[in-house]
């Protein structure tokens, strides 16, 4: 059946016709309202879809965001936090390793003595036995072929 076309409503005469334009007009409420959408009111009704759509998933990006910044926010409050409780430890630390530096170059200033007097002692020990290979030589027949200490 096809829906009566729009236009003026013709003069009602009697309570019959009345009632039937009213269920005329029910009918046809209900059969827009089944239908689908049709030409420019379906084109719109996508348009405004889409544009719903794209204000959602803007609206998802900017929650995603704001609760990374969130995060983001607590956890660099938990690292300023221990940052703080470290500072003495580090600064204790520090103050420990310079002079532990300070402790450490007298103990090589040390060493480096002891180690000039036991290449002098060494030298010393050693001058002697600097011309051995001419001495032994000298002393009997085969000597000369033996290894210099």
């Amino acid at each position: 059946m096809r829906p009566p076309t729009r236009g003026p409503a013709p003069p009602i005469a009697s309570t019959a016709e009345a009632l039937e334009a009213e269920r005329r007009a029910a009918w046809l409420i209900e059969q827009r309202r089944a239908a689908p959408d049709q030409g420019e009111t379906a084109v719109r009704r996508a348009q405004l879809e889409g544009e719903r759509a794209a204000e959602r998933r803007a609206v998802e990006r900017i929650e995603r965001e704001r609760s990374a910044r969130e995060h983001r926010l607590a956890v660099l409050e938990v690292q300023a936090r221990d940052d703080g409780e470290l500072r003495p430890a580090a600064a204790r630390l520090g103050d420990a390793l310079e002079a532990l530096g300070g402790a450490l170059e007298g103990v090589l200033v040390a060493f480096e003595e002891d180690l000039r007097a036991d290449s002098a002692a060494g030298e010393a020990l050693a001058a002697p036995c600097a011309n051995a290979p001419a001495r032994r030589a000298g002393c009997r027949p085969g000597c000369a072929s033996l290894p210099t200490p």
